[in-house]
């Protein structure tokens, strides 16, 4: 299979047709009709469907539609590694980010590596809810939990967020707080859907399961803190000693000793962009942030 061939097979499959994929692409019909039938021919399956409306893929062209896509990003990554081998690092870090994660560390990785490589610049972009299969372009991902997303990845722990129930002092005060686990079933509950437990179980540290249908799940750490100060529940969330919003008091701990977990922090890099010049030096003073115990908690 030829990256040609497989480029001509996205564009089209994502375009819908093969007018729009030669509109989209500066190529011809034809050209990506040859391309799209040789990939056919390696296949050994039809990719698409094709009709007077435009084509569809199959199954088998839905399986590589995943998987292609990550291959052709794995592959303009690599091209981009190679041509920057050897250079200072410059350019623009890419970092993914999931809502809410504390900044500490990262500030402090930005501000060592503007010390010294001026001409890095940075862009945040913040996600909300599990990466999937095909995560947008990014040279550095950062995820709660350990196992990364699909692909060829670097992959480390960098941290370890606290995991707690949090309450607003309001709150206590007007509905009581809870003393143990039934108590704390006839409040409203606001639940982190971790990595490992997207359906957002609370559960116990000895492993006991509260039977309460939360009030909201999410991913959203930021949310979370928020609806825990607007009093409208408590909240089962990564705190990373969050500091509270000016004038406001800071959340209180709740059933510290029945409920409580550390959640890892990952950072990772795709695998072709590793010795990328600015993302091994991101890489390096990451790690030398962690091994000093700068890094967020």
């Amino acid at each position: 299979m030829s990256f040609s061939e497989l480029r001509a097979f996205l564009l089209v499959a994502e375009k819908g047709s093969f007018l729009a994929a030669a509109i989209a692409s500066g190529e011809s019909r034809t050209t990506l009709r040859r391309h799209v039938d040789a990939l056919e021919a390696r296949a050994g399956v039809p990719l698409l469907h094709r009709d007077r409306r435009g084509v569809i893929p199959t199954e088998a062209g839905t399986r590589l539609l995943a998987s292609g896509r990550v291959m052709e990003r794995e592959f303009t990554d690599l091209l981009t590694s190679i041509r920057e081998m050897g250079r200072l690092p410059s350019g623009t870090v890419r970092v993914l980010l999931p809502v809410g994660l504390p900044m500490t560390g990262l500030s402090a990785i930005q501000a060592l590596l503007k010390a010294s490589f001026p001409q890095l610049r940075f862009r945040l972009t913040f996600y909300d809810g599990p990466l999937g299969p095909t995560p947008p372009e990014a040279d550095v991902v950062a995820w709660f939990g350990e196992t990364p997303p699909p692909g060829a990845w670097e992959a480390r722990v960098v941290t370890r967020a606290r995991q707690r129930l949090l309450a607003a002092p309001a709150y206590l005060e007007m509905h009581g707080t809870p003393t143990d686990v039934e108590s704390l079933c006839r409040h409203e509950l606001a639940v982190f859907a971790a990595p490992d437990d997207p359906a957002g179980r609370l559960v116990t540290r000895t492993g006991q399961r509260v039977p309460k249908e939360p009030l909201v799940v999410t991913s959203n750490v930021d949310f979370l803190h928020a609806t825990a100060r607007s009093g409208a529940a408590i909240a089962w969330v990564p705190d990373g000693d969050v500091p509270p919003p000016p004038g406001e008091p800071p959340l209180v701990p709740v059933l510290e000793a029945l409920f409580g977990r550390d959640v890892p922090v990952s950072v990772g890099v795709p695998a072709a962009l590793v010795e990328l010049p600015k993302v091994r030096v991101f890489l390096e003073n990451l790690t030398a942030i962690r091994d000093a115990g700068l890094s967020a908690r």
